[in-house]
């Protein structure tokens, strides 16, 4: 069977993809239906990397559709952590198009209905440390994937993988205030419907109005993000733990 693209298997790594729905069409010369401004946002959704898995099931969630004919658009985003400063070349291949930036540079442009065609950038000398990378990818009908990968004088050629791949801080922060909101109300509508122990049920609604003044928090500057990042995992762990408790002293 054909493997779906995977989400991420590490914490905080991989990139988001943002999807959206272009307008059908026949002539593949045609790419004026493959602009994001134009197209409906479907979703997000997270992936560990670009390896050549198949996105088509995911497409099909996405559209309600398992057709052919698919017609979407994704912009993965993210950030590539660089171990050493030197050249790093990169290489594409997919189903069909797509462009690569780095740091807001494209490196690599192949925006056209065309497949299997492998495309090599230029060597882009890069600084130790972590850089903006976003990929644009576009989907008419039939296969659909892509795989990205990277060489350098200290790093063989090598599908780039998960552990150089991180979430924006931005799509993390939400990502984690999303799922501490969502912890949040599991736990309120727990403290109204379980008749546990009061001594619980008194630990519970201090412990959601904590999670509620941790996820109201803002951030100004990147250092302040990741305490208040961990801040929110570390509070909808401790809900969970007291819900559960509650669940055990009915």
């Amino acid at each position: 069977a054909t493997a779906m693209a995977a989400a991420p298997t590490q914490e905080g790594h991989g990139l988001t993809g943002a999807w959206y729905r272009a307008k059908d069409g026949s002539d593949r010369n045609d790419l004026t239906r493959f602009t994001f401004e134009e197209s409906n946002f479907l979703g997000s959704v997270r992936t560990g990397n670009l390896n050549g898995e198949n996105f088509r099931p995911m497409i099909a969630d996405l559209i309600g559709s398992g057709d052919d004919s698919q017609f979407v658009l994704a912009q993965f985003t993210g950030e590539l952590e660089v171990p050493k400063e030197e050249a790093y070349t990169f290489y594409m291949t997919g189903d069909d198009g797509f462009r690569l930036y780095i740091d807001g540079d494209l490196v690599i442009d192949f925006w056209c209905q065309k497949w299997e065609l492998e495309q090599k950038s230029q060597p882009v000398t890069l600084r130790e440390g972590r850089h903006d990378i976003k990929v644009e990818y576009l989907q008419g009908w039939g296969g659909a994937w892509l795989k990205m990968e990277w060489e350098s004088p200290s790093i063989a050629r090598e599908i780039l993988p998960e552990s150089a791949l991180f979430q924006s801080k931005e799509n993390y922060y939400k990502d984690a205030k999303t799922a501490l909101g969502a912890e949040i109300e599991k736990c309120e509508r727990a403290y109204q419907n379980i008749a546990g122990s009061a001594q619980v049920k008194a630990k519970l609604e201090e412990a959601i109005q904590r999670a509620k003044d941790v996820r109201d928090q803002d951030y100004s500057d990147v250092e302040e993000v990741d305490e208040i990042i961990l801040a929110m995992n570390q509070a909808a762990a401790e809900l969970s733990e007291i819900k559960t408790e509650l669940y055990l002293s009915v």
